[in-house]
């Protein structure tokens, strides 16, 4: 992929909050890692209300006043391409395993319905 497809992938799935890899969502058998990615896309749609109503990603972002928000940064397209590449991956095998490591060290684990 050259730096021109890379700036159109940016421009497109960061504008959906989608990841590089979406590809692999196609062809993946992890439910997993297509369900990261969808939850990812809903909890950044903007929503007047619901928190500060930018969506997730932004909402970190905005410092609210007593009499006005302020938008310490706007993401970009490419932060978001990036943030919703590693959500993405969390619903791989490997991200999985990171995040049973990390969650086994505070005395979790995760398991699966029955």
């Amino acid at each position: 992929m050259d730096k021109n497809d890379f700036r159109t992938l940016i421009k497109i799935n960061g504008a959906r909050n989608l990841g590089f890899n979406l590809e692999r969502l196609k062809y993946s058998n992890s439910d997993l890692e297509r369900s990261f990615s969808e939850e990812w896309q809903k909890e950044n749609k903007k929503r007047p209300g619901i928190n500060k109503g930018h969506g997730i990603l932004q909402d970190h972002f905005i410092d609210e006043g007593l009499h006005h928000a302020t938008f310490l940064c706007e993401i970009t397209h490419k932060e978001r391409l990036i943030v919703a590449t590693i959500i993405q991956w969390l619903g791989t095998n490997c991200g999985r395993c990171f995040l049973e490591r990390v969650l086994d060290k505070c005395g979790y684990r995760i398991v699966r319905k029955e």
